[in-house]
């Protein structure tokens, strides 16, 4: 198993809880030239989708999944899109 298949399961145990499944997880680079690092090519962002949320939690300099998370309803947040 990768490192990326291991950090995103752990970010499952950690963030999603029952009854709630995750529908996918995604590894993530933050390539913006301006805040991020353009030629990087490790993750350092995990990305949860579940029915009813999103779950986004950075991965600090230590490869702890949790040194910042955050989580939206994903109904409001498709409510917010649609609206603009």
């Amino acid at each position: 198993m990768s490192l990326r298949q291991v950090l995103i399961d752990e970010c499952k145990k950690m963030l999603v809880t029952e009854p709630e499944a995750c529908l996918g997880g995604w590894g993530l680079i933050d390539c913006d030239p301006v805040t991020g690092d353009p030629t990087q090519q490790d993750m350092d962002i995990i990305l949860l989708l579940t029915q009813r949320a999103y779950y986004v939690a950075r991965l600090g300099p230590q490869v702890h999944p949790l040194a910042l998370f955050k989580t939206s309803h994903l109904r409001l947040f498709l409510a917010k899109l649609l609206e603009t």
